[in-house]
């Protein structure tokens, strides 16, 4: 729904930082794209609709390999 808050927080080690993009609903960047290592976001309000959300390794940090983990919540 429209005017709620979404956040977006990585959960496991700071060492292996990652960067998560955000699309909202219409299409257009919901985040900082400028591929920094972006690993909390909070979006208020929301718009209507179906956000995207996508995580990887963050390319300005050194390289790593293994798992991460984010939180998403709405409310």
């Amino acid at each position: 729904r429209s005017g709620q808050r979404l956040t977006i927080e990585q959960l496991c080690n700071a060492s292996r930082p990652i960067s998560i993009f955000i699309q909202a609903p219409d299409g257009s960047d919901a985040g900082d794209m400028d591929l920094s290592c972006h690993n909390r976001y909070d979006i208020s309000p929301t718009s209507r609709g179906d956000y995207k959300l996508t995580g990887q390794e963050c390319e300005k940090a050194d390289a790593w390999r293994g798992n991460y983990r984010f939180r998403v919540s709405v409310r």
